[in-house]
């Protein structure tokens, strides 16, 4: 795409959504703008993606934003098995909360290890889930919830990219309880969603 249509956003909006159908693998999935949408990363709880609308200059962070975002909607599609989710989710609302996080740091690392472009995209996205939600102002771990602290440190565990300037203090206040989970086990599994599932569960298990 030349510079000029990559700048038109409704152009940008049909191109970013071509790709994620793409990797999403669902040619005929409906993918909606809204004005709503903040470039954090939000699955939607639909199953139908819906991404933040572009402002009309769009520059060159915005657009890897908006790609990223689409990037995470589509590699959770791609990758995530609902129906097995189901069967293995834990029944606690906490436990349920934190499963939930490690299964879409589980789905972006496939994407992070195994398609070019897409890591800095996702690192832009987490950069700025940090910076948007204050994580670069803690002063207490349980500032954070229990689901956004272990999406933060799953996904830098299970894709080795280099933590955002803005995720610094919260891995800093959740060090103690990094270094005593198993992130091993989750990244030895990354293509089995089951197998995931149970190291899942156990890693939650051990921070009772």
């Amino acid at each position: 795409m030349d510079q000029n249509n990559s700048n038109n956003p409704e152009n940008f909006k049909h191109a970013n959504a071509v790709t994620l159908r793409t990797i999403a693998g669902e040619k005929d999935i409906e993918v909606t703008y809204s004005s709503a949408e903040v470039p954090t990363g939000r699955f939607s709880p639909t199953g139908r993606p819906r991404l933040p609308t572009p402002s009309h200059n769009m520059p060159p962070e915005e657009k890897r934003l908006l790609r990223g975002c689409a990037d995470v909607q589509a590699l959770y599609l791609a990758h995530h098995d609902e129906k097995l989710h189901h069967r293995v989710l834990p029944r606690d609302a906490k436990a349920r909360e934190a499963f939930e996080a490690l299964e879409l740091a589980r789905c972006e690392a496939l994407g992070f290890k195994g398609m070019e472009g897409v890591g800095a995209n996702l690192n832009a996205v987490l950069e700025e889930k940090c910076r948007h939600n204050g994580f670069n102002n803690l002063s207490n771990k349980d500032q954070v919830a229990l689901g956004d602290a272990l999406h933060v440190l799953a996904r830098l565990a299970l894709t080795d990219e280099p933590a955002p300037p803005s995720a610094e203090k919260l891995l800093a206040l959740w060090k103690p309880i990094a270094e005593k989970l198993d992130f091993n086990a989750l990244k030895n599994s990354l293509h089995d969603q089951k197998a995931f599932a149970q190291n899942a569960r156990a890693l939650i298990k051990a921070m009772d």
